[in-house]
């Protein structure tokens, strides 16, 4: 019988994927935690979750050392993995332990269990039971309960309302309890997701002017989960056409002045490349330079014709590109927090 459960499942799979792509095998993540990721956790940590469930194989939680998951989470150091495990225990969505053989500890052991529970609470079901441990694991702290949002909380409420007296009393003290809590944790969450997202942009391998437009940009980076991966992504795959201060220029016109919800940064710095680059003889160009970019901001040397000179030397296009550089990054210094 399981086997043939397995093959089915293994049939279903692989008409979504092809088989190719599943000889390394493939990872069953709930819809529900891809879900709500967006309300727990920074883009980042969903990753690690990811990445982490790769070495989850069956009841057993998994147990990979930081040098390995920070090789799948872009070769990131031991250090900044530690920086996501903090941070998702912080968040009450990760447990962690370890195993001891023959008295000498090994690698540390992650459970899934505290993100499971969160996310079954705001899909208004009820916790997982606790499975009894195949092996001792030694829990650095006991997992964190929370109550937001659900059954449980709505009943801690009313039972400690109740002492008041009356029943419009419980019902009250439960209401404001339980939207009380719900806007302290996503206020937490939100300072979280501030100081995640600084860190990403400190530890990312993008030039400081462009860093700095996106530190002035917190706001939007965090209120619309605008991934910086991607963002590095679209500059590293354009820098032969946008030096880094046009960039940022193009970045700063997109993360401040564009309207609507950015659904894909991708996208959106695509259209503003495009727009930048339109030859100025084409209709409405100077209109379309003034929105991009706003006159004030503009360097001198940005509108000089250069089309009557003589060539620069390597030497004077050196000095050239430095004073470019310097002027920008003057302008650019009011980015800084």
């Amino acid at each position: 019988m399981y086997s043939n459960e397995f093959n089915k499942q293994m049939t279903h799979v692989e008409v979504i994927w092809g088989t190719p792509i599943l000889d390394e095998g493939f990872t069953p993540i709930p819809n529900l935690i891809i879900r709500y990721a967006s309300e727990l956790m920074t883009p980042k940590e969903f990753q690690f979750i990811c990445v982490l469930a790769t070495f989850k194989h069956d009841s057993r939680d998994p147990y990979p050392s930081q040098e390995t998951l920070g090789k799948y989470l872009g070769g990131i150091s031991e250090r900044a993995v530690r920086k996501l495990v903090d941070g998702l225990e912080e968040k009450g969505l990760l447990a962690v332990g370890y195993r001891y053989v023959d008295g000498k500890r090994k690698n540390a052991v992650y459970s899934l269990k505290p993100l499971i529970d969160r996310v079954l609470e705001l899909a208004g079901e009820s916790r997982l039971p606790d499975t009894k441990p195949t092996e001792k694991i030694y829990w650095k702290t006991e997992a964190k309960k929370t109550t937001t949002g659900t059954k449980s909380s709505a009943t801690t409420g009313t039972k400690s309302s109740a002492t008041t007296g009356t029943k419009s009393s419980a019902r009250f003290g439960t209401k404001s309890s339980g939207e009380n809590n719900q806007s302290k944790l996503k206020m937490k969450i939100k300072n979280e997701n501030y100081q995640s997202i600084r860190e990403e942009v400190e530890q990312c391998d993008l030039p400081l002017s462009i860093k700095k437009v996106l530190l002035h940009n917190m706001e939007r980076l965090v209120g619309e989960n605008i991934s910086i991966f991607d963002i590095s992504i679209v500059y590293h795959a354009n820098k032969d056409m946008f030096n880094e201060y046009e960039f940022a220029i193009i970045l700063d016109h997109v993360l401040r002045e564009t309207t609507g919800k950015i659904r894909s940064i991708k996208s959106r710095l695509k259209k503003g490349m495009e727009t930048y680059r339109r030859p100025t003889s084409s209709p409405n160009a100077e209109n379309l330079s003034k929105a991009l970019i706003r006159t004030e901001m503009l360097p001198d040397w940005f509108n000089m014709d250069y089309s009557q000179k003589e060539p620069l030397t390597e030497e004077e296009n050196l000095h050239d590109l430095e004073q470019k550089r310097q002027e920008l990054e003057e302008r650019l210094k009011k980015y800084s927090p």
